[in-house]
């Protein structure tokens, strides 16, 4: 079934002079939400919902209170990364509903807005499950605040892990990481701009009806019942919760490069160019770099450009720097060496070779009569 042509991406909002998101769009522009048959959601083994997902990807979701971008790391969850690219390319989360909004704890989402799609990815369906990841803390995988896993079932029968995943997400909107990391809730993606739109998502209902999950929580009930939710599909909803948020669509932007900033400055582990050890570099080649530009205006002029030379040319360097430069706005320009009005290296070449001139004479003494005037009384 086609979709309605969606809004172009909105690229590098992380930018200074970025225009301001853009307005939540009408209900009426939303896609017409999957069904079965038709579509290839209907088959979760099959080739389209098997394809590979790219190693970094951007998802940005068409919400009724704006734009929320999720970016998503293969390396951190290879088979959930893998799931999710697939179900938003093909349309599955369009204008389905945000049903769980605890404030201070998560967000969840997930459940088709069409019944024949939902009941496919329903847990109980095992040709829909995710195969079994665990967390990922070597690559810095965690459910700190803004991360997204995917909701499961924690068996005890198989040491608290979560299993049997398929198509609901979470997002944690405080540190979970103490209560989801034992129980191997792979976060695989985080939340890198729109973080106030979930501020204005409807939290009225509370938790799902009956909250026999999280029963210590002091939260309200009387959200929606979720196996009725995969019967029914989003009739469901509009019906009895009206006032819930909705996903309107969502964009794919694959590989999204450096115009994507992740605006709270938190990055997962080893991504290149964005760890503490590669800040701490940075400042000690800008260190470096003044503590040779005071040289060169101080000492050796000649001197100080062959070391500016030799650091600006060391390739690691230059790329690393480079790549910071245009992520962060840092201009480090090549402008610190053969400006208008320096030295030709000719110059150089004559001012270190020539002679040194010959040290002034010392001046005379004077007379020791200007130094002891006869009316002053000098002792013996």
């Amino acid at each position: 079934m086609s979709r309605a042509p969606p809004p172009a991406p909105r690229r590098g909002r992380a930018l200074l002079d970025a225009p301001p998101p853009p307005p939540p769009v009408s209900t009426s522009e939303w896609p017409t939400p999957p069904s079965c048959p038709g579509s290839d959601l209907c088959d979760p083994g099959g080739s389209a919902m098997t394809t590979t997902a790219p190693d970094v990807c951007d998802y940005d979701f068409y919400t009724t209170q704006g734009v929320m971008t999720i970016r998503a790391w293969r390396k951190l969850s290879p088979h959930g990364a893998d799931r999710l690219y697939n179900l938003a390319r093909l349309g599955y989360y369009d204008r389905s509903a945000l049903y769980r909004v605890l404030p201070g704890y998560v967000v969840q989402f997930g459940i088709a807005a069409d019944a024949t799609v939902a009941t496919t990815y329903d847990a109980s369906n095992a040709a829909a499950r995710v195969p079994d990841e665990g967390l990922n803390e070597a690559w810095g995988g965690t459910n700190g605040r803004y991360w997204v896993s995917y909701a499961g079932s924690g068996e005890t029968s198989e040491s608290v892990k979560c299993t049997q995943r398929t198509a609901e997400l979470f997002i944690n909107l405080a540190d979970n990481a103490a209560r989801f990391d034992p129980m191997e809730y792979a976060a695989f993606a985080k939340v890198i701009d729109g973080v106030e739109v979930m501020d204005r998502f409807y939290a009225g209902y509370g938790d799902v009806n009956g909250c026999v999950a999280h029963a210590e929580f002091a939260f309200a009930c009387n959200g929606p019942v979720e196996a009725t939710m995969y019967n029914t599909g989003i009739s469901y909803v509009d019906a009895s919760f009206p006032k819930l948020d909705r996903v309107g669509w969502v964009d794919v932007i694959p590989d999204p490069g450096d115009l994507r900033g992740n605006m709270h400055g938190e990055w997962i582990q080893n991504e290149a160019g964005e760890g503490a050890l590669s800040w701490l570099m940075v400042c000690l080649f800008l260190v470096v770099i003044a503590a040779g530009y005071a040289r060169r205006l101080t000492v050796n002029k000649k001197m100080g450009n062959r070391f500016l030379d030799f650091i600006w040319n060391t390739p690691s360097i230059r790329a690393l720097v480079t790549r910071l430069s245009e992520r962060k706005g840092v201009e480090i320009l090549e402008s610190s060496r053969n400006r208008p009005g320096e030295w030709t290296e000719a110059e150089e070449v004559e001012w270190t070779l020539r002679e040194p001139p010959a040290s002034p004479p010392p001046p005379p003494r004077p007379p020791e009569s200007e130094v002891y005037p006869a009316s002053y009384d000098v002792a013996p």
